[in-house]
């Protein structure tokens, strides 16, 4: 067993060694500490957790300011009755309404 285990430790070794002499072959960029930082910061789980609570929190914040923005209320409607007057001619009644409505929040008691 304990020859088994040195036996893959070697095969790893040398399967390293082929790699590094590949990769100076092959002309691979020897990174520097302040690029294996950065590099690890770019692509950190947690940091990009952290930024994307970030921007949850703005989108959240928009919203908050919403409330206080104008409102702007269009409502339109048709209406079409016919009523059975018992004689040879029904009458038929169209009508129709619009309204437009703006309103705006000045102060709400404190709930926002």
């Amino acid at each position: 067993m304990k020859l088994f285990r040195s036996g893959s430790l070697f095969t790893v070794f040398l399967f390293g060694m082929g790699f590094l002499a590949f990769a100076q072959d092959a002309g691979v960029k020897k990174w520097s500490l302040t690029d294996c930082l950065e590099y690890g910061i770019e692509n950190h789980p947690q940091i990009k957790i952290a930024e994307s609570s970030v921007q949850s929190q703005k989108a959240r914040l928009k919203q908050t300011r919403a409330y206080w923005d104008p409102k702007l209320d269009l409502r339109a409607s048709w209406n079409h009755r016919k009523i059975d007057s018992g004689g040879s001619a029904d009458d038929v009644i169209d009508s129709t309404s619009e309204s437009l409505g703006v309103s705006k929040v000045l102060y709400d008691s404190g709930r926002n």
